[in-house]
């Protein structure tokens, strides 16, 4: 059997970070990687050394004092995988041109935010997830579990009540 590897994705905090907490606490011993795709990366400053996955994260556009990149790549059990925030390819117009840098890049995951519209789309063979937002502002607040293995990636957007 191929391994699996669950990561847990969010993305768009906006420093409510009592809600992160809660979550890592509640669904964190289930990933063996958290994501934050920007816009609160800085939120998970309190995750270090609390938990005991390893966090990657990017900066997004509300992050201007952030010395996070604002991309990050990976590969894992053979999938090549684009972590961003989603607005240096204008993600809240579409996704054409991020599925496009995706394609032209080989990546078969791509995690971003940007929108807070919580989504997972496959368009052209490229899985798109935006885990949506922990905003306070915002009443649906929302999260992502992505598992990959060398034949499969699976994501699914979990409310949070």
């Amino acid at each position: 059997m191929k391994p699996l590897i669950t990561l847990l994705a969010v993305s768009d905090t906006h420093g409510n970070t009592p809600c992160l907490c809660d979550l890592v606490d509640q669904i964190g011993p289930v990933a063996d990687l958290i994501i934050h795709a920007g816009d609160g990366e800085s939120d998970c400053d309190l995750l270090l050394g609390w938990c005991d996955q390893p966090i990657i994260r990017v900066a997004g556009n509300g992050d201007r004092l952030s010395s996070a990149p604002r991309i990050q790549e990976l590969t894992l059990s053979g999938q090549r995988i684009l972590i961003c925030h989603g607005d240096q390819f204008a993600v809240k117009q579409g996704l054409d041109r991020l599925v496009r840098f995706a394609q032209t890049e080989n990546f078969q995951l791509v995690i971003y935010g940007h929108t807070h519209q919580a989504a997972v789309t496959v368009h052209e063979g490229v899985t798109l997830v935006n885990p949506g937002t922990l905003a306070l502002d915002n009443p649906r607040h929302s999260y992502a579990l992505i598992t990959i293995s060398q034949e499969a990636i699976n994501a699914t957007i979990l409310p949070i009540s």
